[in-house]
């Protein structure tokens, strides 16, 4: 672990969560396209990604959310609540995770030590809740794991 205290860690206080509400978000299977225009593969985003990321930076907008909010720089967990639809609810993590890095609300997607994912009242299509959390808590979510994997292989 990481011997830098972090900002989530007393005496240093949490910053507070940063709640967002964004549209529905593209099923993780339609975030990307390939194709080949000559002898290398390409990876773009879909026509429908880009759309979706503009849609969420015109609610943000729309909504006032951007103001006063502060990027959480280190471990971070994140609650996702999205509207039912036909989408398979894991599905829908990725590229909201990719847009909240993309526009500075985290610093790193690879830093999220625990996501939760439900079905439920999200006015706009998804309400994102996002926390920092410090290396006191990093430790028990990794306990947590660890003995959940040894009971489920036991």
């Amino acid at each position: 672990m990481n011997a830098i205290p972090s900002m989530a860690d007393a005496p240093f206080h949490c910053p507070p969560d940063i709640v967002l509400d964004l549209p529905p978000p593209v099923s993780t299977n339609r975030l990307w396209r390939s194709y080949k225009p000559q002898s290398r593969m390409v990876v773009t985003k879909s026509p429908a990604y880009k759309q979706w990321i503009k849609a969420a930076d015109d609610m943000l907008l729309e909504l006032g959310q951007l103001r006063g909010i502060k990027p959480i720089t280190g471990h971070f967990s994140v609650l996702i609540v999205l509207k039912k639809s036909s989408l398979d609810l894991d599905n829908n993590a990725k590229g909201i995770l990719d847009f909240l890095q993309s526009r500075n609300f985290i610093l790193d997607d690879k830093l999220c030590q625990e996501i939760t994912l439900r079905w439920g009242d999200a006015p706009t299509g998804a309400r994102v809740r996002l926390w920092a959390i410090g290396q006191q808590e990093v430790k028990r979510i990794l306990t947590r794991t660890a003995e959940t994997a040894q009971k489920v292989t036991a």
